[in-house]
């Protein structure tokens, strides 16, 4: 009786994707982020992609999606020659855990994209704005969405309100008097000495007086 052979999925796993002609830039772009200056390697789609899918998949529910695919082309810096409506068709060869994981991008992207309600982003779209996001992030503008959103957890913490430094009720540096209140009742209680602390104001003894504000 011959033994039964299992097949084995493969390593990797091959796609044919229709790209839009910014993927041919923005590819090239960030193959060259991910290499040592002194390679020699050849720029491959497949190993801008493994790269920009271990960069993105960390902080994927922190990006906004939707504000990330309205980027200008000359925000990104693409090149205003490019004929970025046009579409061009080529295959990806992946591992399979990183054809895996831009499966798993898919549906994290889906979230944002509440207008496609049947399904998922097509890996086009999702494998596009990964490149971008990398390209972004480089530049400064990766857009992010707010702090205490309905995309983060419950208890992230709230976004920071910059006035809040102009507000004497809420600062964190103690008045002095406040310090000389605090000092003596340590002292009277065995405890340590706050004075040791001094050197936080090297230009004097209030906040107010110290050059580093």
């Amino acid at each position: 009786m011959p033994a039964l052979r299992i097949k084995s999925k493969p390593d990797n796993v091959t796609r044919r994707y229709s790209f839009r002609r910014e993927v041919s830039y923005t590819a090239l772009r960030v193959f060259s982020i991910s290499i040592d200056d002194n390679s020699t390697a050849a720029p491959s789609v497949a190993d801008a992609v493994k790269y920009a899918l271990g960069y993105v998949t960390p902080i994927a529910h922190t990006i906004d999606w939707v504000a990330l695919s309205k980027l200008s082309t000359e925000a990104l810096g693409i090149p205003n020659g490019l004929r970025c409506g046009s579409r061009f068709y080529t295959s990806v060869t992946l591992p399979r855990n990183a054809d895996e994981a831009l499966g798993a991008l898919c549906v994290v992207v889906g979230d944002d994209f509440k207008q496609l309600r049947c399904r998922a982003p097509y890996r086009n779209l999702v494998l596009a704005l990964t490149l971008r996001a990398v390209i972004a992030d480089e530049l400064g503008i990766l857009p992010r969405k707010i702090a205490g959103g309905d995309k983060l957890p419950a208890d992230a913490p709230a976004a920071f309100n910059p006035s809040e430094l102009l507000s004497g009720s809420v600062c964190c540096v103690p008045s002095e008097t406040d310090r000389i209140v605090n000092r003596m009742a340590l002292d009277n209680e065995g405890g340590f000495d706050p004075s040791i602390f001094d050197d936080l104001y090297p230009n004097g003894t209030n906040a107010e007086d110290s050059e580093w504000f």
